[in-house]
């Protein structure tokens, strides 16, 4: 306990010791710089991550296009693509502050507010609240809530940007899997709650001496209800970028994780991980290495990062190679975020992977592509089951295996009203002991539509396709979870410059399909409503 408090005690020390911090903009392929967004999402769906971002600075739902440079993932898992529940906010045409209503079938209110101040000089606060809740027709324990509330300031400080913000999250589900028509709701609720904190400083514009600094601070503690478990952390990032003669890119990070986890038992972790670079970028090469360590308790474990890319024809053909070894820290908290259903007693086991990646991207006009094969090694990779104790939860478990995965992307974006996106990823699983890769689709295409009439009228659509999963029963056989496609379309009307009316369908098809073995999605389902600028 002693060594846990001098440990909390000397982590301020250890970030402030490191001085001034740089964003490392050459490791990351491309920033985006955001405020607060909330997406409506059933909880039984999967959401969307897109593995491009958008070239802008501020995210708008339907409007993905794949730059040059695709986004860096450091997540453990292979590109996953998750249909989401209800089309995102479009777009935010006039004022950056807004109320938004809506109510919807099979009973979802919604309601969202959004508050951002920038006329102080050098100072920017606002805050946010965003509610949605959704229960079944059809069965009584099948509903869900989520809400959440916000807060932010920070500003210019000479040549250096200051930020703080906080938030709370509430989201309340039911384990409805396998119910009786006896099952009292108040015995299967299940209630997560977090509550996160994050400072950062770094260098608003450039310095004589071409140092960017990054560093942050972040908190963050969740709990269950349910099963009474809890979860917190502390952590820092410090990032330090030196540029000279335009081309050469000197870059240092050095991170610092410290967490406990408590059911039955407690569990404390202290994870560094250092990792020193060099990268050199004419614009017709790009060529990049950065080596170092993840120590995790007692055990240290190498980190590595290799880059090459080379511009074959202007921006049209880039030929690129990577490889990446990575350790990635797991946590109750994003099991639990992601599979609402997760026992809350859970095996922490943290995942380290091998990356190796090579195709071709680029960009001509309006169209953009990014093709490249995939193949890695993880050690410890989680997969969701059901838990043979209690079949309405999900434990996890851990496997070693090689993944095998080609991804390709097209995207065409023709002067801002004409946006599509077609996304598609083939992976192949071989497991070392589980005889298949649980509660994962071999194939995931998406296709993303967005039209723009006349700044009057603002049509999306989506199409997500899943192939056929597994989920593995009580006997260790295996179940097929069948593949699905999900269809949802939105439109919004700009009635006036402070006012718009939208509507969102989701799932036309009314496909009742399932991510996690034992919970249905809830079918089709739609919201309508207005939305207010101020």
């Amino acid at each position: 306990m002693k060594s846990k408090i001098l440990t909390v005690l000397l982590f301020p020390a250890i970030v402030c010791s490191l001085g001034l911090v740089a964003q490392n903009v050459t490791s990351d392929e491309v920033i985006i710089i955001k405020q607060y967004q909330s997406t409506l999402q059933d909880a039984d769906k999967i959401d969307v991550i897109p593995e491009i971002p958008e070239p802008r600075s501020e995210k708008k739902s339907f409007n993905y296009q794949i730059p040059s440079r695709d986004l860096k993932a450091n997540f453990f898992q292979p590109n996953p693509l998750k249909p989401i529940a209800l089309s995102k906010e479009k777009m935010e045409r006039y004022n950056r502050s807004f109320i938004k209503v809506g109510f919807g079938l099979p009973w979802m209110p919604l309601a969202h507010l959004e508050y951002n101040e920038r006329k102080p000089e050098n100072l920017r606060f606002g805050l946010n609240y965003y509610h949605l809740s959704a229960a079944s027709f059809t069965n009584r324990l099948q509903r869900f809530s989520d809400d959440k509330v916000g807060a932010y300031v920070g500003g210019y400080a000479g040549k250096t940007d200051l930020n703080l913000s906080a938030s709370f999250q509430n989201i309340r589900n039911h384990f409805f899997a396998f119910a009786n028509d006896t099952t009292k709701r108040k015995d299967v609720l299940r209630q997560l709650r977090s509550i996160d904190a994050k400072a950062h400083i770094k260098n608003a514009v450039s310095n004589n001496i071409k140092l960017n600094y990054y560093q942050d601070i972040r908190f963050n503690y969740f709990t269950e209800t349910f099963g009474k478990s809890s979860e917190w952390f502390i952590a820092g990032t410090t990032k330090l970028d030196k540029q000279w003669a335009q081309k050469h890119h000197a870059t240092f990070l050095f991170d610092i994780d410290l967490s406990e986890y408590r059911d039955s038992n407690k569990l404390w972790r202290n994870i560094f991980q250092l990792r020193p670079g060099y990268f050199f970028d004419n614009d017709d090469w790009r060529l990049g290495a950065e080596a170092g360590l993840a120590i995790d308790g007692s055990k240290v474990f190498p980190l590595l990062h290799l880059v090459a890319e080379k511009r074959l024809y202007e921006h049209a053909i880039i030929a690129f190679a990577k490889w990446d070894w990575i350790f990635h820290k797991n946590a109750f908290a994003p099991f639990a975020l992601r599979n609402n259903f997760v026992n809350s007693s859970l095996t922490l086991i943290n995942t380290r992977k091998s990356d190796f990646q090579a195709g071709l991207k680029g960009t001509h006009r309006s169209f953009s592509y990014n093709m490249r094969f995939h193949y890695q090694y993880l050690w410890n990779m989680p997969l969701y089951v059901n838990d043979t104790g209690d079949f309405r939860k999900f434990i996890v478990l851990y496997d070693n295996g090689h993944i095998y995965t080609f991804h390709a992307e097209a995207g065409f974006n023709r002067f801002e009203y004409l946006q599509i996106l077609l996304a598609l990823d083939y992976h192949h699983f071989e497991m070392r002991t589980q005889a298949r890769a649980w509660h994962e689709p071999a194939l995931n295409l998406s296709l993303r539509a967005t039209y723009n009439l006349k700044d009057k009228f603002i049509f999306g659509c989506n199409l997500f396709v899943l192939a056929k999963a597994y989920a593995r029963l009580a006997d260790g056989s295996a179940q097929e979870i069948k593949a699905t496609g999900d269809l949802n379309f939105s439109v919004e009307y700009l009635f006036k410059k402070y006012l718009s009316f939208f509507l969102n369908l989701n799932n036309i098809a009314h496909q009742r399909y399932q991510q996690w073995y034992g919970y249905p999605n809830i079918g089709i389902s739609g919201v309508g409503g207005a939305r207010f600028s101020f």
